[in-house]
């Protein structure tokens, strides 16, 4: 009976189960990082959006991506060495490693909003709260945890211990609470510390610092806290800062008051203990800098929106850049992909174009005139593709993208939309305006104005006859929303006022199965070619961008709502049933999206802000890219599901690995015999991947550690 369970269970587990949304651009992540930990100058840990940690053993050359509990927020980590890290999360989680991040386990600690989290070796940490005057203390390494007043009346969230006796703690308000016996007793001292202490730093037992968000100034003690210096920055705004030692260390931010509030990331030092700073690396352009950690005097990183990280080895002389991004952390509004070409373009502000020519392994930046935010795409083959954006901005290519013309149009807005039915007829969807090519997007024809303020914002045809398009905008009271429709190709339209506030994208499968969303969690979808309409909300506080349906059964909708533990992200969502029925699909996404795009049922794309690009499909995490033919997926395990051990037979010999659905490496070992037993007893329960590379090519087996 067990093993016609085992049967039944596997049958369900499809392409769709093994597939996920993995980042293609930036790398090694664009989740927000919310709190990064240096143990030494080889070993860095960080935290942040989408339940990411990211890490490397080797400085910074090689940064791996790890996802614990899917889209959580990840608060604050702390390693007390190589092997042993906690990190807590939105929603009352600790997770522990105790062998560098390979595996992790969960407990809760009975807080849903925790603040830092710190451990000073393997029993003792303490985790602030941010709407509490208490701190939760743990003295067996997480195992459990009990609340501890330490006289503060205010949130408790930032905590620093510079050994196991002396901590210091703070929040909101201009007190701060200290000890000297690991927690024991606690003193309050008064620093005159303005509200929303961002930053709580303790080299050692009588050095402490402090940076509040409010006035971007650093506090420094270097006896106790019975005297304090103060030091303003001079020409940027501090938003963190870390110091290895007493006299060295360094803040981060972004350049003035009055500058976007992603305009050039900054990075200053000190050598003096905060006496004075100088001014060290300066980017340019959307470039905010907000979390940096130290090892020692030499060795730093920084992160920033975007997915940015920044090395130094030499005290700051000289920055590297570790991360893979083409360009400043721009919105990627919209991604057109070729079937069965291997080619992809994305675009987004700031003149923002890439492109790959291999399923999104690497992409090769196109970008145009950094003033023009490019809102869609729209490829007819590998050569001829239109892009367009703001103030009426018209952009041809003629060769896959290396160059692009300006085409002038009557549009007297902004163009949100663009589709070609052929190579000559094209359309655009704009502010109050249709417009129609019929010579390959040369010159264009107006064809439709709707009433009201209202800008159309998307438009798709199935044939040369049968098109839709959706707008939105307001009528001087409310917001409103508008569809069309068109039967004769354009030349005439049909428009319909819907009581729907911003739709903003609409799909059809073919002439009569279409879907539109929006905010407010709006779906809505017809059987009759849009006569008649009907409406679900999926989530009042869900704002969907983008709509995508391959066939009338399968489809996605992106866009950005609440995930676990309180915190905001991307959503993405996916229905094989025509729309009745929608499962979350966004592992790890913590960027909103913008827009989706698939091929096939098994291969697409998302984009979202700060440059976020995103991939679905059998190019799993950990498995390089490979020629289709030489992937055999056949390959032969058992018993599957699976406790102790797995058996593989195998005609080719050569190097296994095991690797979980995230993309972290378990096991390897070189294969000798055609047939080979592996243990599998240390194994967390989960779906694996196992990848054979020997003479015949590359074998992909999956299997299910129960």
């Amino acid at each position: 009976m067990k093993a016609i369970v085992q049967t039944i269970f596997l049958l369900f587990i499809t392409s769709q189960t093994f597939c996920q949304w993995h980042w293609v651009h930036p790398q090694p992540c664009g989740n927000a990082i919310l709190s990064i930990v240096a143990v030494d100058s080889l070993h860095v840990w960080m935290a942040g959006t989408g339940g990411a940690i990211v890490y490397t053993t080797d400085g910074g050359d090689n940064w791996e991506l790890s996802l614990l509990d899917t889209n959580l927020m990840l608060k604050s980590v702390s390693f007390i060495d190589t092997l042993n890290g906690w990190v807590s999360a939105l929603g009352g989680l600790v997770y522990k490693t105790t062998d560098g991040g390979n595996t992790w386990t969960k407990s809760s600690i009975g807080t849903s909003f925790p603040g830092d989290i710190c451990f000073t070796d393997s029993l003792n940490g303490w985790i602030g709260r941010q709407f509490s005057p208490e701190i939760l203390q743990t003295l067996d390494g997480g195992a459990t945890w009990y609340s501890s007043t330490i006289g503060l009346t205010t949130s408790t969230y930032c905590v620093s211990f510079s050994d196991p006796l002396n901590g210091w703690v703070a929040g909101d308000g201009p007190l701060m609470s200290h000890t000297t016996d690991g927690g024991e007793s606690w003193n309050l001292i008064s620093t005159s510390l303005p509200f929303y202490l961002t930053r709580l730093c303790t080299p050692d037992s009588l050095t402490v610092y402090t940076l509040t968000l409010s006035d971007s100034k650093i506090r420094y003690s270097w006896d106790g806290g019975i005297t304090w210096g103060l030091r303003a920055p001079t020409s940027f705004i501090w938003r963190n800062m870390y110091f290895p030692d007493k006299n060295h260390g360094w803040a981060v931010g972004y350049n003035s008051a009055s500058a976007p509030i992603y305009s050039e990331g900054r990075i200053e030092r000190t050598t003096d203990g905060a006496v004075t700073f100088t001014d060290l690396y300066k980017l340019t352009g959307r470039s905010y800098l907000d979390n940096i950690t130290a090892s020692d005097s030499l060795h730093a990183w920084v992160t920033g929106r975007g997915g940015m990280i920044l090395a130094t080895n030499d005290g700051g002389v000289s920055w590297e850049k570790q991360s893979y991004s083409l360009s400043n952390p721009h919105s990627v509004n919209d991604i057109f992909a070729l079937k069965d070409q291997n080619t992809a373009w994305a675009v987004g502000s700031g003149g923002f174009i890439i492109k790959t020519i291999d399923d999104g392994s690497t992409w090769e930046s196109q970008g145009v005139d950094p003033m023009i935010d490019l809102n869609t795409i729209f490829f007819l083959d590998p050569n001829n593709g239109f892009v367009a954006g703001n103030n009426y901005k018209l952009l041809r290519t003629q060769d896959g993208g290396v160059d692009w013309e300006l085409i002038p149009t009557p549009v007297s807005g902004d163009i949100m939309d663009l589709y070609f039915q052929n190579t000559m007829c094209g359309w655009m969807a704009g502010t109050r305006c249709l417009f129609k090519s019929e010579d390959g997007g040369l010159t264009w024809e107006s064809k439709f104005v709707p009433s009201n303020n209202i800008k159309m914002v998307d438009i798709e045809f199935t044939d040369s006859l049968h098109g839709w398009a959706v707008g939105n905008g307001d009528n001087g009271s409310t917001f409103i929303s508008l569809f069309a429709k068109t039967t004769d190709g354009g030349e005439t339209w049909e428009s319909t006022v819907m009581n729907v506030p911003f739709l903003n994208s609409i799909s059809f499968s073919d002439n009569l199965n279409g879907w539109m969303c929006g905010d407010h969690g709006a779906i809505l979808s017809t059987s009759d070619g849009g006569l008649n309409w009907s409406q679900i909300t999926y989530h009042q506080y869900v704002y969907f961008n983008s709509v995508y349906f391959i066939d009338s059964n399968h489809g996605w909708i992106v866009g950005e709502g609440p995930v676990n533990g309180g915190s905001f992200g991307g959503i993405a969502i996916y229905t094989d049933d025509g729309g009745q029925t929608w499962q979350r699909k966004d592992v790890g996404v913590g960027r909103e999206l913008l827009s989706v795009f698939f091929t096939d049922n098994e291969f697409g794309y998302a984009t979202g802000v700060e440059g976020t690009v995103l991939k679905w499909g059998e190019n799993y995490v950990g498995v390089e890219n490979h020629e289709s033919s030489t992937i055999d997926h056949s390959f032969d395990l058992f018993p599957n599901p699976a406790n102790d051990h797995i058996t593989i037979e195998t005609p080719t010999h050569g190097q296994l690995t095991i690797i979980n659905l995230q993309g972290q490496e378990f096991l390897s070992q070189k294969i000798t015999d055609a047939k080979a037993r592996i243990d599998i007893n240390t194994l967390p329960s989960g779906v694996y991947l196992v990848k054979l590379v020997g003479e015949k090519g590359v074998q992909v087996g999956k299997f299910v550690k129960q």
